[in-house]
């Protein structure tokens, strides 16, 4: 599991407050990018780090009723 990984399921896991956030950011083993993004909260630049899917799309297709 990647470092970035763990530390979002410990961030979501752990309340802390906010003024705690970079404290908490910097006991991670993050690169300087990966730290970065996690401390600007830029979410699309972590997915980018992280090589995740540009776009993602959510759908939900009604059942056709005629049948």
């Amino acid at each position: 599991m990647s470092n970035v990984i763990r530390a979002l399921e410990t961030l979501g896991r752990t309340p802390m407050p906010a003024s705690h956030y970079a404290e908490v950011i910097g006991s991670f083993a993050l690169d300087q990018e990966e730290r970065k993004a996690m401390l600007d909260r830029d979410h699309a630049a972590l997915n980018e780090l992280m090589g995740g899917a540009k776009k993602m799309v959510f759908a939900i297709m009604a059942a056709d009723e005629e049948a």
